[in-house]
Protein backbone atom coordinates (compact mmCIF):
# COMPACT_ATOMS: atom_id res chain seq x y z
CA UNK A 1 0.00 0.00 0.00
CA UNK A 2 3.02 2.31 0.03
CA UNK A 3 2.73 5.50 2.06
CA UNK A 4 -1.01 5.33 1.81
CA UNK A 5 -2.40 6.37 5.18
CA UNK A 6 -3.43 9.78 6.44
CA UNK A 7 -3.72 10.24 10.20
CA UNK A 8 -6.61 12.54 11.18
CA UNK A 9 -6.72 14.17 14.62
CA UNK A 10 -9.20 16.76 15.88
CA UNK A 11 -8.97 18.95 18.98
CA UNK A 12 -10.56 21.96 20.64
CA UNK A 13 -8.33 22.02 23.72
CA UNK A 14 -5.32 24.18 24.40
CA UNK A 15 -2.03 22.96 25.78
CA UNK A 16 -2.05 19.61 23.99
CA UNK A 17 1.36 18.20 23.07
CA UNK A 18 0.21 16.89 19.71
CA UNK A 19 3.65 15.63 18.76
CA UNK A 20 3.38 13.03 21.53
CA UNK A 21 0.34 11.50 19.83
CA UNK A 22 2.18 10.65 16.63
CA UNK A 23 5.76 10.56 17.91
CA UNK A 24 6.20 6.82 17.44
CA UNK A 25 4.60 6.63 13.98
CA UNK A 26 5.64 9.85 12.26
CA UNK A 27 8.50 8.12 10.43
CA UNK A 28 6.45 5.09 9.41
CA UNK A 29 6.86 4.42 5.68
CA UNK A 30 3.11 3.98 5.26
CA UNK A 31 2.26 7.40 6.69
CA UNK A 32 1.64 9.99 4.00
CA UNK A 33 0.65 12.92 6.20
CA UNK A 34 -1.10 14.00 9.37
CA UNK A 35 -4.19 16.21 9.17
CA UNK A 36 -4.69 18.16 12.38
CA UNK A 37 -8.03 19.98 12.59
CA UNK A 38 -8.36 22.39 15.50
CA UNK A 39 -11.22 24.44 16.91
CA UNK A 40 -11.54 26.93 19.73
CA UNK A 41 -8.47 27.33 21.93
CA UNK A 42 -6.58 24.62 20.05
CA UNK A 43 -6.30 27.02 17.11
CA UNK A 44 -3.42 28.71 18.90
CA UNK A 45 -1.24 25.63 18.38
CA UNK A 46 1.87 26.33 16.30
CA UNK A 47 2.80 23.37 14.13
CA UNK A 48 6.47 22.60 13.42
CA UNK A 49 6.09 19.13 11.89
CA UNK A 50 6.49 19.05 8.10
CA UNK A 51 4.13 16.09 7.71
CA UNK A 52 1.29 17.93 9.45
CA UNK A 53 -1.41 19.85 7.59
CA UNK A 54 -2.98 22.13 10.21
CA UNK A 55 -6.53 23.32 9.57
CA UNK A 56 -8.09 25.87 11.91
CA UNK A 57 -11.88 26.06 12.11
CA UNK A 58 -14.14 28.73 13.56
CA UNK A 59 -17.06 26.35 14.12
CA UNK A 60 -17.62 23.72 16.81
CA UNK A 61 -18.33 19.99 16.90
CA UNK A 62 -15.95 17.08 16.44
CA UNK A 63 -17.99 15.66 13.56
CA UNK A 64 -17.62 18.94 11.68
CA UNK A 65 -13.87 18.77 12.29
CA UNK A 66 -13.60 15.17 11.08
CA UNK A 67 -15.59 15.94 7.93
CA UNK A 68 -13.41 18.96 7.16
CA UNK A 69 -10.28 16.90 7.70
CA UNK A 70 -11.53 14.22 5.30
CA UNK A 71 -11.44 16.81 2.53
CA UNK A 72 -7.63 16.85 2.84
CA UNK A 73 -7.29 13.07 2.55
CA UNK A 74 -6.01 11.74 -0.76
CA UNK A 75 -4.81 8.37 0.46
CA UNK A 76 -6.52 5.00 0.53
CA UNK A 77 -6.63 4.79 4.32
CA UNK A 78 -7.73 7.22 7.04
CA UNK A 79 -6.46 6.72 10.58
CA UNK A 80 -8.43 8.19 13.48
CA UNK A 81 -7.41 8.83 17.07
CA UNK A 82 -8.05 11.44 19.77
CA UNK A 83 -5.98 14.28 21.15
CA UNK A 84 -5.52 12.47 24.47
CA UNK A 85 -4.19 9.23 22.95
CA UNK A 86 -0.75 7.88 22.10
CA UNK A 87 -0.20 5.52 19.17
CA UNK A 88 2.06 2.48 19.56
CA UNK A 89 5.06 2.15 17.27
CA UNK A 90 3.59 -0.47 14.90
CA UNK A 91 0.03 0.89 14.95
CA UNK A 92 0.08 1.85 11.27
CA UNK A 93 1.76 -1.39 10.23
CA UNK A 94 -0.87 -3.44 12.06
CA UNK A 95 -3.69 -1.52 10.37
CA UNK A 96 -2.21 -1.70 6.88
CA UNK A 97 -1.54 -5.43 7.26
CA UNK A 98 -5.22 -6.08 7.98
CA UNK A 99 -6.66 -3.79 5.33
CA UNK A 100 -4.70 -5.38 2.49
CA UNK A 101 -7.68 -7.73 2.59
CA UNK A 102 -9.99 -6.24 -0.02
CA UNK A 103 -13.10 -7.62 1.68
CA UNK A 104 -12.47 -5.52 4.79
CA UNK A 105 -13.39 -1.85 5.04
CA UNK A 106 -12.33 -0.85 8.55
CA UNK A 107 -10.15 -2.05 11.40
CA UNK A 108 -10.36 -1.16 15.09
CA UNK A 109 -7.79 -1.96 17.73
CA UNK A 110 -7.21 -2.44 21.41
CA UNK A 111 -7.17 0.69 23.60
CA UNK A 112 -5.47 0.65 27.00
CA UNK A 113 -5.52 3.17 29.82
CA UNK A 114 -2.28 5.16 29.96
CA UNK A 115 -0.26 4.77 33.17
CA UNK A 116 -3.06 3.46 35.41
CA UNK A 117 -0.59 3.05 38.25
CA UNK A 118 -0.37 6.86 38.47
CA UNK A 119 -4.14 7.35 38.49
CA UNK A 120 -5.41 5.19 41.32
CA UNK A 121 -9.09 5.71 42.11
CA UNK A 122 -9.84 7.29 38.73
CA UNK A 123 -11.54 5.89 35.63
CA UNK A 124 -10.23 5.93 32.06
CA UNK A 125 -13.17 5.91 29.62
CA UNK A 126 -13.26 4.51 26.08
CA UNK A 127 -10.75 1.73 26.58
CA UNK A 128 -11.42 -1.43 24.62
CA UNK A 129 -10.44 -5.06 24.59
CA UNK A 130 -12.75 -7.42 22.74
CA UNK A 131 -13.78 -10.72 24.30
CA UNK A 132 -12.38 -13.11 23.28
CA UNK A 133 -9.29 -11.00 22.65
CA UNK A 134 -8.24 -12.27 19.25
CA UNK A 135 -8.40 -11.14 15.64
CA UNK A 136 -11.96 -11.23 14.38
CA UNK A 137 -14.29 -9.81 11.74
CA UNK A 138 -17.69 -8.25 12.40
CA UNK A 139 -20.38 -7.89 9.77
CA UNK A 140 -23.48 -7.97 11.99
CA UNK A 141 -25.01 -5.14 14.01
CA UNK A 142 -24.40 -5.47 17.72
CA UNK A 143 -23.10 -3.18 20.43
CA UNK A 144 -20.09 -1.26 19.21
CA UNK A 145 -18.54 -1.00 22.68
CA UNK A 146 -18.45 -4.81 22.81
CA UNK A 147 -18.06 -5.89 19.18
CA UNK A 148 -16.07 -3.17 17.39
CA UNK A 149 -14.41 -0.50 19.53
CA UNK A 150 -14.04 3.28 19.40
CA UNK A 151 -12.58 5.66 16.88
CA UNK A 152 -9.76 6.69 19.17
CA UNK A 153 -8.24 3.59 17.55
CA UNK A 154 -9.53 3.10 14.01
CA UNK A 155 -8.37 2.97 10.40
CA UNK A 156 -10.99 3.23 7.68
CA UNK A 157 -10.73 2.96 3.92
CA UNK A 158 -11.52 6.32 2.37
CA UNK A 159 -13.96 4.72 -0.05
CA UNK A 160 -16.28 3.99 2.88
CA UNK A 161 -16.68 7.73 3.52
CA UNK A 162 -17.14 8.28 -0.21
CA UNK A 163 -19.88 5.66 -0.33
CA UNK A 164 -21.90 6.39 2.82
CA UNK A 165 -20.86 9.92 3.82
CA UNK A 166 -18.96 11.36 6.76
CA UNK A 167 -19.87 11.83 10.41
CA UNK A 168 -23.28 13.19 11.40
CA UNK A 169 -22.96 16.84 12.46
CA UNK A 170 -25.63 16.36 15.12
CA UNK A 171 -23.69 13.71 17.04
CA UNK A 172 -20.39 13.90 18.90
CA UNK A 173 -18.74 16.36 21.31
CA UNK A 174 -19.83 19.94 20.70
CA UNK A 175 -23.11 18.93 19.02
CA UNK A 176 -26.73 18.65 20.11
CA UNK A 177 -26.34 14.87 20.35
CA UNK A 178 -23.36 15.15 22.70
CA UNK A 179 -21.57 11.90 21.78
CA UNK A 180 -21.52 8.62 19.78
CA UNK A 181 -20.59 10.00 16.37
CA UNK A 182 -18.32 6.99 15.88
CA UNK A 183 -21.06 4.58 16.99
CA UNK A 184 -23.46 5.92 14.37
CA UNK A 185 -20.84 5.63 11.63
CA UNK A 186 -20.09 2.03 12.64
CA UNK A 187 -23.81 1.20 12.48
CA UNK A 188 -24.17 2.89 9.11
CA UNK A 189 -21.21 0.97 7.71
CA UNK A 190 -22.52 -2.37 8.97
CA UNK A 191 -26.01 -1.69 7.60
CA UNK A 192 -24.35 -0.88 4.26
CA UNK A 193 -22.73 -4.34 4.44
CA UNK A 194 -19.16 -3.31 5.18
CA UNK A 195 -17.03 -5.70 7.23
CA UNK A 196 -15.02 -4.49 10.22
CA UNK A 197 -11.93 -6.20 11.62
CA UNK A 198 -10.60 -6.18 15.16
CA UNK A 199 -6.82 -6.40 15.53
CA UNK A 200 -5.69 -6.63 19.19
CA UNK A 201 -2.11 -5.85 18.12
CA UNK A 202 -3.18 -2.39 16.95
CA UNK A 203 -2.66 -0.60 20.25
CA UNK A 204 -3.45 2.90 21.48
CA UNK A 205 -3.03 4.32 24.99
CA UNK A 206 -5.74 6.65 26.29
CA UNK A 207 -4.57 9.36 28.68
CA UNK A 208 -7.87 10.60 30.06
CA UNK A 209 -8.73 10.14 33.72
CA UNK A 210 -12.00 10.96 35.45
CA UNK A 211 -13.04 11.15 39.07
CA UNK A 212 -16.12 9.16 40.12
CA UNK A 213 -18.35 12.23 39.71
CA UNK A 214 -16.80 13.11 36.35
CA UNK A 215 -17.39 9.55 35.21
CA UNK A 216 -21.02 9.74 36.31
CA UNK A 217 -21.43 12.94 34.28
CA UNK A 218 -19.68 11.40 31.28
CA UNK A 219 -21.90 8.32 31.44
CA UNK A 220 -24.95 10.55 31.09
CA UNK A 221 -23.44 12.09 27.96
CA UNK A 222 -22.68 8.62 26.58
CA UNK A 223 -26.28 7.64 27.30
CA UNK A 224 -27.61 10.57 25.30
CA UNK A 225 -25.40 9.94 22.29
CA UNK A 226 -25.89 6.19 22.37
CA UNK A 227 -29.68 6.47 22.45
CA UNK A 228 -29.50 9.05 19.66
CA UNK A 229 -27.30 6.87 17.43
CA UNK A 230 -29.03 3.53 17.98
CA UNK A 231 -32.47 5.13 18.15
CA UNK A 232 -31.84 6.79 14.79
CA UNK A 233 -31.66 3.39 13.12
CA UNK A 234 -34.14 1.71 15.43
CA UNK A 235 -36.76 4.21 14.27
CA UNK A 236 -35.89 3.32 10.67
CA UNK A 237 -36.76 -0.30 11.33
CA UNK A 238 -33.41 -1.83 12.30
CA UNK A 239 -34.55 -4.15 15.08
CA UNK A 240 -31.06 -4.83 16.43
CA UNK A 241 -30.63 -1.11 17.12
CA UNK A 242 -34.03 -0.81 18.76
CA UNK A 243 -33.08 -3.67 21.07
CA UNK A 244 -30.07 -1.65 22.23
CA UNK A 245 -32.25 1.42 22.87
CA UNK A 246 -34.59 -0.68 24.99
CA UNK A 247 -31.57 -1.96 26.91
CA UNK A 248 -30.36 1.61 27.49
CA UNK A 249 -33.82 2.53 28.78
CA UNK A 250 -34.11 -0.52 31.03
CA UNK A 251 -30.67 0.08 32.54
CA UNK A 252 -31.48 3.74 33.16
CA UNK A 253 -34.72 3.01 35.00
CA UNK A 254 -33.15 0.12 36.91
CA UNK A 255 -30.35 2.40 38.13
CA UNK A 256 -32.87 5.03 39.17
CA UNK A 257 -34.89 2.44 41.11
CA UNK A 258 -31.71 1.15 42.79
CA UNK A 259 -30.82 4.66 43.91
CA UNK A 260 -34.33 5.24 45.26
CA UNK A 261 -34.15 1.96 47.19
CA UNK A 262 -30.86 3.07 48.75
CA UNK A 263 -32.53 6.30 49.78
CA UNK A 264 -35.38 4.49 51.57
CA UNK A 265 -32.98 2.04 53.22
CA UNK A 266 -31.17 4.99 54.75
CA UNK A 267 -33.50 8.01 54.52
CA UNK A 268 -31.74 11.33 54.16
CA UNK A 269 -32.24 14.23 51.82
CA UNK A 270 -29.93 13.91 48.85
CA UNK A 271 -29.76 16.74 46.34
CA UNK A 272 -27.27 14.70 44.29
CA UNK A 273 -29.78 11.84 44.01
CA UNK A 274 -32.44 14.22 42.70
CA UNK A 275 -29.99 15.80 40.25
CA UNK A 276 -28.75 12.44 38.97
CA UNK A 277 -32.26 11.08 38.57
CA UNK A 278 -33.45 14.03 36.53
CA UNK A 279 -30.18 14.14 34.54
CA UNK A 280 -30.47 10.47 33.55
CA UNK A 281 -34.10 10.91 32.49
CA UNK A 282 -33.25 14.10 30.64
CA UNK A 283 -30.41 12.57 28.63
CA UNK A 284 -32.44 9.46 27.83
CA UNK A 285 -35.35 11.56 26.57
CA UNK A 286 -33.09 13.98 24.72
CA UNK A 287 -31.41 11.08 22.92
CA UNK A 288 -34.82 9.75 21.85
CA UNK A 289 -35.88 13.20 20.65
CA UNK A 290 -32.68 13.55 18.61
CA UNK A 291 -33.23 10.11 17.09
CA UNK A 292 -36.84 10.88 16.20
CA UNK A 293 -36.00 14.30 14.78
CA UNK A 294 -33.30 13.05 12.39
CA UNK A 295 -34.84 9.68 11.53
CA UNK A 296 -38.43 10.81 10.96
CA UNK A 297 -38.72 14.59 10.63
CA UNK A 298 -35.56 15.88 8.92
CA UNK A 299 -34.73 14.28 5.54
CA UNK A 300 -31.70 12.00 5.59
CA UNK A 301 -29.07 12.85 2.94
CA UNK A 302 -29.35 10.35 0.07
CA UNK A 303 -25.81 8.99 0.38
CA UNK A 304 -26.24 8.46 4.12
CA UNK A 305 -29.67 6.86 3.87
CA UNK A 306 -28.26 3.33 3.96
CA UNK A 307 -31.46 1.76 5.29
CA UNK A 308 -33.43 2.84 2.25
CA UNK A 309 -30.62 1.87 -0.12
CA UNK A 310 -30.46 -1.66 1.33
CA UNK A 311 -34.26 -1.95 1.25
CA UNK A 312 -34.22 -1.31 -2.51
CA UNK A 313 -31.80 -4.15 -3.19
Amino acid sequence: MGNNLTLLICSNREGIRFSEIWRQVVQDKHLNKIVLVTQGKANFYNNHQSKVVHIKLANTGRSNAVNRGLQEVDTELVGLTDDDCYLSKDWIFQAVKVLTNQSLSMVYGQTFAYQPEKNKGKICPCTFTKKPNRYSITSQIGRHWQDVGFDNNAVIKKRVFEEIGGYKWWLGPGSIGKNAEDAEFILRALIAKHSIAYNPSMIVYHNKWLTQQEWKNAAQIYLCGGVGAYGFYGMQGIEECWTVVKSYSFDTFRNIIDEIKKFFDKPSFSLDLIKDTFANLYYLCWGLIIAFLFAIIIPIPEKEHVVRVIARE
